[in-house]
């Protein structure tokens, strides 16, 4: 296998190389993402140049996903956009080539990832792009794959004082947690016994429970040593293959002699100016929409005429179109529910007419909801929320 690594670069430089060299590889591959979002955009980019793309991630339909599986394995699809819920169980001996369009946070999932491919073909290639934002989404992974000790006290001492068991809703309630970062929470406390799932609702285990510090720590730290394992695995000027496999202590010490440090090649991105443009165009063209939330956190259905229209949003956060320039501008983030309850109101009438409803940025989406709510009772007409980017599903993984 050819293995390369080339030079931290910006999104639109990765998507226009990506654009230019997947029609110039052989045979059919995988790209794989860090994100759902990303896995998704990567997909529309490249079919939008005429490449045969589908995205790929656990959030795709179950049914979907086999179909698109059994395209790779057809060679129908040119290439399939994934993250790495494409995963063990997909086995297609002739893939041609694995890009990664963002580096993995372990040499372990890079070589379990690369070696796809190849495994029947006499030459394939593995080729690792660098993005600026890798090291942020490997570190919100990291930080939280467990709960805070806070965290966890807060929630097992809540179902401890509950006689009977507390429906999710009930526990966001309580709790100044987001809703998919708490499901995530409850699963954690699940496999260490300290709860479990009673139909719809949890309740607390009789086992004895207490923060375990010392794992978490010793977890963490492995998982910050795999990162430098990676950037090391990046900068390196040794055979790629043999410093790979030293991670996973093989000791075979012959090199490889076709990865990029063998063969003495470059790591620079050569790509047109005029495809970079048309990366840049393609990512400040998206349409970026605000849905409406339709419920409060354990406080039933927001009314219809409560709710704002669907909305926009200039950029993604930190994307290679306008995101860049926002980030550059801004560095803040939206408040949950529970913290900007209370904090918004309206104490004049509002004219009846639509309202074009502006803020920096949109995560949660709570503080267009929470604002729009109270403008339409006091006589708004229809509310258009408008962000500069958006921060949200920047770090959905699988």
């Amino acid at each position: 296998m050819h293995l390369s690594v080339y030079e931290r670069a910006p999104q639109q430089k990765r998507l226009a190389w990506l654009a230019e060299a997947i029609p110039r590889l052989p045979g059919t591959g995988i790209v794989y993402c860090l994100t759902v979002r990303d896995a998704e955009r990567v997909a529309a980019w490249l079919s939008s140049q005429g490449i045969n793309a589908v995205a790929y991630s656990g959030g795709t339909d179950k049914q979907l996903r086999l179909q698109i599986e059994k395209q790779l394995l057809d060679n129908q699809a040119k290439v399939v956009v994934a993250t790495s819920a494409l995963g063990m169980g997909f086995d297609k001996p002739d893939v041609s080539f694995v890009i990664h369009y963002q580096a993995p946070g372990s040499p372990i999932s890079y070589y379990q990832q690369v070696g796809r491919a190849g495994r029947a073909l006499s030459e394939s290639w593995g080729i690792l792009l660098q993005g600026y934002e890798d090291t942020d989404i490997q570190n919100h992974f990291i930080d939280s794959a467990f709960p805070t000790v806070d965290q966890a006290t807060e929630i097992v001492g809540l179902l401890e004082r509950t006689a009977s068991p507390l429906r999710l809703t009930d526990i966001e309630r309580a709790v100044n947690i987001q809703h998919s970062r708490l499901q995530q929470l409850l699963k954690i406390l699940e496999v260490d016994d300290a709860v479990e799932h009673v139909d719809t609702s949890w309740q607390r285990t009789l086992r004895t429970w207490s923060y375990d510090r010392e794992r978490v720590d010793a977890v963490t730290s492995l998982r910050r040593e795999e990162q430098a394992q990676m950037a090391e695995y990046a900068r390196s000027g040794q055979c790629r293959m043999n410093l790979l496999r030293s991670y996973l202590d093989d000791l075979q010490t012959e090199i490889c002699g076709l990865c990029d440090n063998c063969l003495s090649a470059t790591g620079e991105l050569a790509v047109s100016p005029q495809r970079v443009q048309a990366a840049v165009d393609f990512l400040r063209g998206a349409e970026l929409t605000i849905e409406p939330r339709k419920q409060f956190p354990g406080q039933g259905q927001i009314p219809e005429d409560q709710r704002h229209e669907q909305g926009r949003v200039l950029a993604l956060w930190g994307d290679g179109g306008w995101g860049k320039i926002v980030q550059t501008g801004k560095a803040d983030s939206a408040q949950q529910f529970a913290n900007i309850k209370g904090a918004f109101t309206v104490s004049i009438a509002v004219d009846s007419g639509p309202v074009l409803l502006v803020d920096d940025i949109v995560d949660s989406g709570w503080t267009f909801t929470v604002i729009s709510s109270q403008l339409r009772r006091a006589g708004a007409g229809p509310v258009f929320p408008f962000a500069l980017a958006d921060t949200a599903g920047r770090s959905a993984r699988d």
